[in-house]
């Protein structure tokens, strides 16, 4: 699991009540969420789960969820991406709403971490650095928690990943640029062939259909994260223009981006 990283979007704490409640909300972003009282609860295809007072949850990205909350009840939340490893893997770990084991060392960083009197906007280096400790800690702890036959399978197609995880890293890195096989390969020390081949058994996708995914999600967290424009949101995502960018944006999405930004803040 060489070169995981995360990418921070906001963190806040605010109070949630009833304005909470939302119908299915689906995004291409991680949530972390410490609430202090009982009264909230995620809504899945099988049945309510409820955020504890008191507990740490992760949502990955792309769960499908609804929001209820009964009283008000005090929500320090995290957005953030999982970078290094296709969304695939982590769906195969994560596919669902998770709960962090108690630790209480890091419980604590959490509360002292949701104290603090920052705008949810400011994230100066000090304060970033301790929301990315806490949530590696947060999903190291996850990942210790997953039952061993599952371990060991993710670590051997992490195994077998190595070979194109310096592709996975120059696309994160260039979603701007032009990203043809030949120079990802290139980066790889492998004939094009040969990697499109590997890259398609160890990712599940062809590198097209990856590069699209990471294209759609940047765009989508940058139209949520920014107030850049949708022509720039396109220029700086690798998908040229406005129009072509609209087109692909509402197929992989079911939305437009401007209808995206409109409606993809609920469910903070």
């Amino acid at each position: 699991m060489n070169g995981i990283h995360l990418r921070l979007f906001r963190a806040e704490r605010i109070t949630i009540g009833t304005d909470w409640n939302a119908a299915d909300v689906r995004s291409r972003f991680w949530r972390f969420y410490a609430n202090d009282a009982d009264g909230a609860a995620l809504l899945l295809d099988d049945g309510a789960y409820p955020l504890c007072g008191g507990g740490l949850y992760f949502v990955p990205a792309a769960v499908r969820f609804s929001c209820r909350c009964t009283r008000p009840v005090g929500h320090f939340y995290i957005h953030f991406d999982v970078l290094g490893l296709p969304q695939s893997a982590l769906r195969e770990l994560w596919g669902r709403p998770v709960q962090i084991p108690p630790a209480p060392a890091l419980e604590a960083s959490v509360r002292t971490l949701a104290a603090e009197p920052l705008p949810g906007a400011v994230l100066d280096f000090l304060r970033e650095c301790r929301l990315k400790a806490t949530l590696y800690e947060a999903l190291a702890l996850c990942l210790a928690a997953v039952p061993e036959e599952a371990r060991r399978r993710e670590e051997q197609r992490a195994t077998e990943m190595q070979p194109v995880l310096s592709a996975l890293r120059h696309i994160d890195a260039h979603l701007a640029d032009p990203l043809p096989v030949a120079r990802l390969a290139a980066c790889c020390h492998l004939s094009a062939d040969t990697f499109a081949r590997r890259f398609r058994r160890c990712v599940g996708q062809t590198p097209t259909q990856y590069i699209l995914e990471r294209r759609v999600t940047q765009a989508a967290q940058r139209l949520l994260f920014t107030d850049d424009s949708i022509e720039r949101i396109a220029e700086t995502t690798g998908f040229g223009n406005r129009f072509y960018f609209s087109r692909l944006f509402a197929r992989q999405t079911g939305l437009s981006p401007a209808a995206y930004r409109r409606s993809g803040q609920i469910g903070t």
